[in-house]
Parts: C-alpha cells; structure tokens; sequence
C-alpha cells in the first residue's frame, strides 16, 4: 500500500473537512505547486530537488529544515532506487508526516494546571478560553486565571469569556502581582477540586530578562501551592508569522520548560509548513492547533489530517 493510500485510510471525516478548510491557503501554495511540478519534471534531477526545495521554503518550512528534508530525500531516493518524481514527491510527504512527535494529552486524577506563555497578539488570552470551553465540553471541571495583571484589556477579555463560558475566572486588581492571583486561583481550585486550571499570563518578549524572571516567579509560586510545577506549560504562536514565531519559540524553550507548542492563526495564512518546521526544530509535541475564530475552531492537531489537507490534490 502506498503512502497516499494509507494516509486516505487513517483519516476522520469531520476532522478532515475542518482541515482542508482551515489549511486551504497553504494548499495552494503548497500541494498546488508540487503537481504543477509533476507534469513539468516527471523524472528526478537536480532541477527538481531546487524546485520541491523552492517549494519548501515558500511554504516557509524555513532553509535548516527545508534543507534537511532535501538531504532525506536524496538519501532515500538512492535506497529505493527511485526514478519517478512521484515517488520523490510521495517520499517527501512521508518524511514531513514522520517529523511529528506522536502525542497523545494525558490528564492525571486530581488537578491539572496549563501555564500559558506567549508573546502579545498570539492569540493567547482567547486560546485560553478556546480550551476552557475544550475540556468543558470534556465534562472537565475548570477555572481560569487573568494573570496578566499588567494589561487590563487581557483581564477584561477573560473575564467576557467566563461569563459566556460560564467558566470562573480569578483575576486582581490592575497591576497587581501577577504570582498573588496565581494564589489566590490554585487555591480556589483546590477548595473546589477543579479538574483543569488555565493560567493566562502577560505577553512576554522573549529578550525581556525582568519578565522572564516573573514568569520564574509564578512557577515557584505554583510548585508550593499545587505541590508540583505546572504539568504543561505551553507556548502560544502566531502561525502566520512563521519562521519570526520559530525563534521566539526558540528563546523561550531556552529559558523555561516548555512541554508544548499552539499554533494559532493558521486559516489566515499560507505558511502552515511552519508546524513542520517547529516539530522538527523543536522536538516538542503540538497539542492543539487554530483553525479558525470560533470556539471549536481550536482544534487537536492531527498530522495525518495537516499533511493530507495540503497534498490532496496528489492522491
């Protein structure tokens, strides 16, 4: 059975039409443009190693990992004996689906805390309200905690979503300590047994030492009230800015222990190569991806769906 059949096989209706969807820019860039390759080079050469490289890029998989892929081709091109670009094309696609870490979210019994970090205009604050309403309808118990005291529209914002949610949500006063309202929302849950606590914090840039230091702050706080760190700290970014969005992750993997990447945006743009890219560079799991505004457009990302969503026009 070829790639493209099995790949066909694995995938989930629903989930699939939400993909091809919500990748549907990327496609064009992507997917379209390997089978216009394909009627013009049906036999490999270097000329289509540049081109599947051009691609690449242009689909912003970035040079370093747009470059290593071209390297595992070539390698298995030569193994297979491989003469025909399809195949080339075909080995591509796998080799992009196989840099994806298989992940699967494991809740354990009793409380579980997501401290959620990013830099502003993420898409941070309303993703923390796209996964409240996630484990909600999971028939988790949860609470959020407005922890980015020091922007008052951030706070707002969240707590307009608790109300629609009907969610809770613990904030403070404006600029309070942000570590203070981490206290006072853990030991709500803990008065209350809550299931889920989402901690929503200030929007970082990746090269501010002060502020990396608060959200230092906040982990202490939580491993003396909770009695662990928080058991996933997950990094929020915006997929349309790409290669940019690669780096800050970069800088913040270097400077907390970040066990998750969310991609957001990722309708709006034709750089949806960047999830291989950032799986790749990474070596860390995306747990859930954006698809879209409304609230169930944050979805639980699936490589088979991603990879498939941008090949279609191939199989």
């Amino acid at each position: 059975m070829s790639f493209f059949s099995a790949l066909r096989n694995r995938l989930k209706p629903k989930t699939t039409d939400q993909y091809v969807s919500g990748f549907e820019r990327t496609q064009i860039g992507f997917g379209s443009k390997l089978k216009i390759l394909l009627k013009g080079s049906p036999l490999i050469d270097e000329k289509v190693y540049a081109q599947i490289n051009d691609v690449l890029l242009k689909s912003d998989l970035g040079v370093e990992c747009a470059s290593q892929l071209i390297r595992d081709l070539k390698k298995q091109a030569k193994a297979l004996s491989l003469t025909q670009t399809e195949e080339l094309i075909e080995g591509l696609t796998q080799l992009m689906r196989e840099s994806f870490k298989s992940y699967e979210l494991t809740l354990k019994e009793g409380t579980n805390v997501f401290l959620i970090v990013g830099i502003n205009g993420s898409g941070k604050t309303t993703t923390v309200a796209k996964l409240a309403y996630s484990f909600k309808a999971q028939g988790k118990s949860v609470v959020m905690i407005a922890a980015d005291t020091f922007r008052a529209a951030a706070v707002q914002q969240l707590q307009t979503w608790s109300d629609r949610l009907d969610i809770p949500c613990i904030s403070g006063k404006e600029n309070a300590d942000p570590s203070s309202v981490v206290v006072d929302g853990l030991r709500y849950a803990q008065e209350h047994k809550t299931d889920i606590v989402l901690i929503d914090t200030a929007g970082r840039l990746q090269n501010k030492v002060n502020l990396m230091e608060e959200l230092s702050k906040i982990n202490r706080v939580i491993t003396k009230i909770h009695g662990s760190p928080p058991e996933f700290t997950w990094m929020v970014l915006d997929g349309s800015t790409g290669q940019h969005g690669l780096k800050q992750a970069e800088s913040f993997k270097a400077l907390i222990n970040i066990n998750g990447i969310l991609c957001t945006k990722l309708d709006g743009t034709a750089k949806g190569g960047i999830l291989v890219a950032l799986s790749q560079k990474l070596d860390l799991p995306i747990p859930y991806i954006g698809l879209g505004e409304k609230l169930e457009d944050l979805v639980e990302f699936d490589p088979d769906a991603f990879i498939y969503s941008i090949i279609r026009e191939l199989t």
